[in-house]
């Protein structure tokens, strides 16, 4: 008889062993170069540009924090995606809850990633709007995780892992990063 694989542990095993000189080498590159970037004060960016110096922040502030997992490197990565929409286009509702039923009507589990990904962003970016429809920052973080964790039950995702399990850390950095830029 042959082994029991346990193929999630297996696929993460990977994951770290595989993508994590990768990722941190990114991260480094992203970091030096954006050391001569910023130095002048204020710039004027297209959406790729903003979204590489996001993912830059990002980055140094994973290197610096000595978060070396993979997860939080794709997170940032994904982070950055995120805010560079969002810089660009308003959401088309800022309810989680319109995303999450939509989502399950349609059976469409990227309409329960958007949902998470507004509990995300009350959550990083616009913390003190998260009182403003009698819920608190901690019901956001805990639905967005759920959220998350959902959409990658649903699909197989590993964002929806990564962001689930490090969202807390995540906001964190988030908030970081856009108060470096400031």
């Amino acid at each position: 008889m042959g082994d029991i694989i346990n193929f999630d542990e297996a696929r993460q095993r990977a994951i770290e062993q595989m993508d994590l000189s990768g990722l941190i080498a990114r991260a480094v590159d992203l970091r030096e170069d954006f050391v001569e970037e910023i130095g002048n004060g204020m710039l004027v960016v297209n959406e790729q540009k903003l979204e590489i110096i996001f993912e830059r922040v990002i980055s140094d502030i994973l290197l610096t924090r000595r978060l070396f997992a993979p997860g939080f490197f794709i997170c940032g990565r994904y982070i950055a995606v995120l805010l560079r929409k969002i810089s660009f286009s308003v959401p088309e509702s800022w309810f989680a809850v319109d995303y999450f039923i939509k989502g399950i009507e349609e059976g469409n589990p990227i309409l329960i990633k958007q949902g998470a990904d507004i509990c995300f962003l009350f959550c990083s970016v616009f913390p003190e709007r998260s009182n403003h429809r009698n819920m608190t920052p901690e019901a956001y973080k805990q639905i967005g995780a759920g959220l998350y964790y959902s959409f990658f039950l649903n699909t197989g995702g590993d964002i929806g892992r990564f962001m689930a399990r490090g969202f807390d850390i995540m906001a964190d950095v988030t908030r970081q990063c856009l108060l470096s830029l400031q």
